[in-house]
């Protein structure tokens, strides 16, 4: 079968783009064939490399609080903590909502690849120490045996590096074929910002746009003439690429401590975190909205590019830069006038 274009979706271990990036593939006798540009870029965050497995919980089950017990509801987020604290025992239960009030509930394990629990050796075993982690939980009623015995065998997932792809196509010098790149073949990143379907599908519509002769961003009509399919495609990635390496910057800042991670190094950047986005709120607020706040908080907001929230959080951090040289000189020449008027 010979296409005239070849849509490269294929995952984070994409084959197609590992080909793209083989030097010794027949495709680089194409004139705009550049092998490092499909050479991956990663960045290890404070969620790379954590492991998560699923428990699953019935639907509306309950938790016995000081008012009796509590009727957990679909569409609520809960985290649930241990009564464990030393970094490698402690862990928390992490819910999210769904629509459906009759689903079973997905909760998450997720911790460092060192904690103890990767270390039962039985389902009994993870049924024991869970049990015992979470003793107002009524695990035994909770989680069926069968449940635990999936639970122990499942082999989870391990949250990747951020990483992309520079390069997003190539085509013939005919112009009339080539190859593109769409979703985890050219972008993958642990889950912590939600925007890992939101960008796969903005590659698409993205793609659909250029191959429409449409403007990439607002979809509207534009005055560029895309004849060839390469012309398509070389918009696709001009326009594409700087989104996604904008996205990768996110993913790394953005909010990746929310799973309580337990080690003491965790503890303190979470810390951190929490502060870095506070003073951000804070210069936001007295700023009157000049200065933007924490780029997490604004993600979800379509009228922002991804390249658009970086840069203002750039904005953000030059501010916060200036007031702290500020603040330093005005210490320094305060503590050299004392000096002098004492000296």
């Amino acid at each position: 079968f010979v296409g005239s274009l070849i849509v490269g979706a294929d995952g984070m271990n994409s084959d197609v783009r590992n080909c793209l990036a083989d030097r010794t593939s027949p495709k680089g006798s194409w004139l705009t064939m550049d092998h490092k540009k499909f050479n991956v870029k990663a960045w290890t965050s404070p969620a790379s490399g954590l492991r998560m497995k699923v428990l699953q919980f019935p639907a509306n089950f309950t938790i016995p609080d000081a008012e009796g017990d509590l009727v957990t509801e679909s569409e609520t987020i809960y985290a649930i903590r241990s009564v464990n604290t030393r970094p490698l025992n402690y862990i928390s239960l992490g819910l999210l909502p769904v629509k459906d009030p009759n689903m079973v509930r997905s909760t998450n394990v997720i911790t460092r690849p060192n904690h103890d629990i990767w270390k039962l050796r039985s389902p009994q075993e993870c049924k024991d120490w869970f049990t015992k982690a979470f003793p107002r939980l009524r695990l035994n009623k909770l989680v069926s045996d069968d449940e635990w015995e999936r639970f122990y065998h499942s082999q989870g997932t391990t949250f990747p590096k951020c990483r992309y792809c520079p390069g997003m196509q190539v085509s013939h010098p005919s112009g009339n074929s080539g190859v593109v790149l769409v979703g985890d073949a050219v972008h993958a990143f642990p889950p912590d910002i939600g925007q890992g379907i939101n960008a796969g599908f903005g590659d698409v519509e993205a793609l659909d746009r250029a191959l429409k002769g449409r403007d990439l961003i607002t979809n509207k009509p534009t005055e560029k003439s895309l004849t060839k399919l390469s012309d398509a495609l070389k918009e696709y990635e001009r326009v594409r690429s700087p989104e996604i390496s904008a996205l990768i910057r996110l993913a790394r800042f953005g909010s990746p401590y929310q799973y309580r991670q337990p080690l003491r190094k965790d503890r303190v950047g979470r810390h951190l975190w929490t502060l870095n986005v506070v003073m951000r709120t804070v210069m936001n607020k007295v700023s009157f909205g000049l200065l933007p706040p924490a780029a997490i908080m604004r993600s979800m907001d379509k009228r922002f590019t991804y390249r658009r929230l970086m840069r203002d959080a750039d904005l953000t951090t030059t501010g916060m830069m200036a007031l702290f040289f500020v603040a330093a000189w005005k210490l320094f020449l305060g503590a050299v006038i004392k000096r002098g008027f004492l000296g």
